[in-house]
């Protein structure tokens, strides 16, 4: 049994002690919103508060699993993608996607992404993937968060982060896939997204980025 239905369950078995103390007050509790008529004993009215706090969490677990499934059914594909941060002065590598991509052309973002294929995990494709862009070998990247993208080219992104200090004449770029790489402090990064040079990331993210030498 999952987490989260095992948190479903504490939620109905302790709603229905509350539910039994009401009775034995000789109140009338119903689902829509939980009672008949409000009571006026105040004992009675702090067992029926008690129960929809105890649910609430309830129903947001119930939102969860159908807002997952539903993720799920609308993914057309899966996507990992790596961040790699300088340890000396916190900048990021960047890699402009070649201008033959069909998805975001020419726009700066991160430094290696793929499309994760059949028989494949998130991270040995992006192991995979940071070879064949950058040439970049044998890393051990840190698994960070998983969003689901809206939009036209609804997908699962897996996002993992990579300390390093390679030098830009060190990296073996694959013209098929980047344009051009550069390291970028976070406000210049910042600069970029504002002028539409770059992908749009979401806070959260943006906030792991900053935060990851930290």
């Amino acid at each position: 049994m999952s987490q989260s239905y095992r948190r479903i369950e504490w939620c109905l078995n302790k709603a229905k002690k509350e539910l039994e103390e009401c009775r034995r007050l000789n109140k009338r509790p119903k689902h829509k919103g939980l009672i008949k008529s409000e009571p006026n004993n105040e004992e009675a009215q702090n067992h029926l508060w008690r129960i929809r706090l105890i649910m609430l969490p309830f129903i947001r677990i119930l939102q969860t699993e159908n807002l997952g499934q539903r993720a799920i059914q609308l993914s057309k594909f899966s996507v990992s993608a790596l961040w790699i941060v300088n340890n000396k002065d916190n900048k990021v590598l960047l890699a402009k996607r070649a201008f033959t991509k069909k998805q975001h052309p020419g726009k700066w973002g991160t430094a290696v992404a793929g499309t994760v294929e059949e028989g494949e995990s998130y991270e040995s494709n992006i192991i995979k993937e940071a070879e064949e862009e950058l040439g970049i070998r044998n890393i051990k990247p840190e698994k960070a968060i998983k969003e689901f993208v809206t939009g036209k080219h609804k997908h699962f992104t897996q996002w993992f982060f990579l300390k390093s200090d390679i030098e830009l004449d060190e990296l073996k770029v694959n013209a098929d896939e980047v344009a051009e790489v550069g390291w970028f402090s976070m406000e210049e990064f910042l600069d970029l997204i504002k002028n539409n040079l770059a992908v749009t990331l979401t806070k959260e993210l943006l906030q792991r980025i900053r935060t990851i030498n930290d």
